[in-house]
């Protein structure tokens, strides 16, 4: 197992990469959102951060107070998009990278997943209703 599954294995870690995927945030409001001990925010962001999933810097917050703020690294920002991010996150703790053909069916599957959806982008011009209209049924009958 690589250390990228085993970094998504935790389901910690996952919160709170779902969570910056919104944008950054400093330490407490990651532990106030999550419902997280700071001890194990502390130590989660080190391991992300050192994943090189995780970025840190330190900014003045607007009452002078310097904070540590976190955020994803741009290669991981696509984690944010859409409602697939956890199933996204389970996918990758799953890979076993020395198992070349299941990379490639988790491949394949994300591949149909994208034409499927580019599909329904295709197909749903801007401003139609997403289901189609319910029938009409003919009361009067003959």
């Amino acid at each position: 197992m690589n250390n990228l599954s085993k970094i998504f294995l935790s389901e910690s870690r996952r919160r709170i990469v779902l969570f910056l995927s919104t944008g950054p945030k400093y330490q407490s409001q990651i532990t106030s959102e999550l419902k997280i001990g700071q001890q194990a925010v502390v130590r989660h962001l080190a391991q992300l951060e050192e994943a090189g999933i995780v970025r840190s810097w330190v900014q003045k917050s607007s009452s002078g107070i310097p904070r540590r703020y976190y955020a994803l690294t741009h290669e991981y920002q696509f984690l944010g998009w859409g409602n697939l991010d956890e199933e996204v996150l389970t996918m990758l703790s799953a890979c076993n990278p020395d198992d070349k053909e299941s990379l490639r069916s988790q491949l394949r599957r994300l591949r149909q997943l994208e034409n499927l959806l580019e599909n329904l982008l295709q197909e749903r011009p801007e401003g139609r209703a997403s289901m189609p209209p319910e029938p009409r049924l003919d009361r009067h009958r003959s």
